[in-house]
């Protein structure tokens, strides 16, 4: 198995960093959970973790499936559109991407003693179904002109400096000829990218992500006297995630001049990643009514043990102003492909607690808090190689260094006009995982709908916004470079998910 692997990470296009093993961003991707449910539990925020009575609610609190009265059957198609906004050295960039994905599909069988009874056990209950709890689509585009920082300057140095112990893409770099072997007139050689000094590229990264992560839930649950609900779940988890990078640069002509025809004319490189996993939680809760008005709930979900397949590779095509050779002419390619690496991701275990205020049959109340340490997760390598096992146990310790805990919270109301129509809100805020970047990647969310209820089934609708900031670096090089190529420029991105979800029930 080839033991170089470069990462692809959720905001980094690429690095020029090589290693077999994982990153905090791959952590992130699998451990920051974004419910979808139904379109009740959405429009309210997810505030529900001490309500329950719906198929979206036993993600978050498993308890919640003891405050049904009777079964039900609920399927929820959704509609998701991404759009991003980019800013790189000045340069503004629009992109967007739209998907259809199934939010959740779940029965739950509530069954009671042949006669009604208040103490004791009121009622048990059980469901199966799946739920979506987070969406990986997403595709952004970031571009600057005339500048004087180019890739193709990392190559030429680190081909120079690191004792033939080449990075991966520079290895790539070479065998494409964008940099070669050059005499240096004393009887020894250099490598060069035939760039001279204040020579400026146009530079574009295109980062197009899609994919998915949800859970097939078997649920149990007990209603204790119309007091205390308690349940527990069985999770298995299923993802899928692909990444493409494409970094393109082209030689920005200076008075129609080039300075050295051995330089590119443009090249392009492509990062690929196709990753597939599966993993299995546990999660338990409670809900108790102390007072009539009054919910409180709060419940424990366990890590998620996955088993995870990742298939990736890199690749460069150049186009040249000369003809590199007779067979090939001016244009060259060097692909390193269908490389795979198996190991096991742990995510972090969270808690969540919540408490609501039910105001008669006018209006519910909802707010939950939810607390997660991102640094607690862990990679292992199902690999007996011991660069690997270093490798991960190295990626692991580094999650302490670079991720922190997280307080999420959520929010909802709902008030009925009448009784079969029902207008919601809601919002939710992820605080940031990053130790440093104290606003990075912190996502709020505002969410709307409404609702049409009758004896023996009911439509909901909501729709929702999530909107978060993230930056990333087209490229990264080892700080020890900095001096020479310069710090590598930054890319601020503005993220927005529109979310459109629209649940058919039907109760007997």
């Amino acid at each position: 198995m080839n033991h170089i692997k470069t990462i692809i990470g959720l905001f980094l296009s690429f690095t020029m960093i090589s290693l077999n093993a994982q990153n905090y961003e791959d952590m992130l991707r699998y451990s920051q959970t974004q419910y979808s449910g139904t379109a009740r539990t959405m429009a309210m925020g997810n505030a529900f973790a001490s309500l329950g009575g719906d198929f979206g609610s036993l993600s978050i609190n498993p308890a919640g499936i003891a405050v049904y009265r009777s079964s039900e059957f609920t399927l929820t198609p959704s509609i998701i559109i991404n759009s991003t906004n980019s800013q790189l050295q000045g340069n503004k960039s629009d992109e967007s991407k739209l998907s259809f994905a199934p939010s959740q599909i779940g029965f739950v069988g509530t069954y009671k003693p042949m006669r009604d009874v208040k103490n004791g056990l009121v009622s048990s209950h059980f469901s199966i179904g799946y739920s979506r709890n987070n969406n990986f689509n997403y595709k952004s585009m970031a571009a600057a002109r005339n500048t004087d920082q180019s890739l193709a300057r990392y190559f030429e140095e680190n081909t120079n400096n690191s004792n033939d112990n080449w990075s991966q893409l520079s290895q790539l770099a070479y065998d494409s000829y964008l940099i070669d072997e050059v005499d240096d007139g004393m009887g020894g050689s250099y490598y060069s990218s035939f760039m001279n000094p204040g020579d400026k590229v146009h530079q574009t990264n295109i980062l197009d992500k899609e994919g998915y992560s949800g859970e097939i839930n078997l649920t149990g649950g007990v209603n204790i006297s119309n007091i205390l609900m308690l349940g527990a779940s069985v999770n298995i988890v299923t993802m899928r995630y692909k990444e493409e990078a494409h970094y393109y640069e082209e030689y920005s002509l200076d008075d129609g001049q080039v300075n050295s025809y051995d330089v590119f004319n443009r090249y392009s490189v492509r990062n690929y990643l196709d990753a597939s996993g599966v993993g299995i939680n546990l999660k338990a809760g409670f809900i108790v009514k102390p007072m009539q008005f009054l919910r409180i709930g709060a419940a424990y979900h366990s890590p998620t043990w996955y088993n995870m397949e990742e298939e990736f590779g890199s690749g460069i095509d150049g186009l040249f102003f000369n003809d590199i050779d007779a067979v090939g002419g001016n244009s060259t390619y060097a692909h390193d492909y269908e490389n795979i690496f198996e190991y096991k991701l742990i995510t972090p275990e969270k808690l969540v607690a919540g408490a609501s205020f039910v105001i008669g049959k006018i209006a519910i109340i909802s707010a939950d808090y939810e607390h997660i340490n991102y640094a607690n997760g862990k990679f292992k390598t199902n690999s007996n190689n011991y660069v690997d096992i270093a490798a991960i146990k190295e990626a692991s310790d580094a999650l302490e260094a670079d991720l922190t805990s997280a307080n999420n919270l959520r929010a909802g109301i709902e008030f009925r006009l009448g009784k079969q129509i029902s207008l919601r809100g809601g919002y939710a805020y992820q605080g940031t995982p990053y130790k440093i970047e104290e606003n990075d990647r912190e996502i709020i969310s505002y969410s709307a709908g409404l609702g049409f209820r009758n004896k023996n089934y009911f439509v909901d609708f909501a729709y929702k916004l999530s909107a978060y900031d993230s930056r990333y670096t087209s490229y990264n090089w080892d700080p020890s470079y900095d001096a020479e190529l310069g710090i590598p420029y930054q890319t601020i991105t503005e993220t927005k998910d529109h979310f459109i979800a629209l649940t058919m029930g039907w109760k007997f």
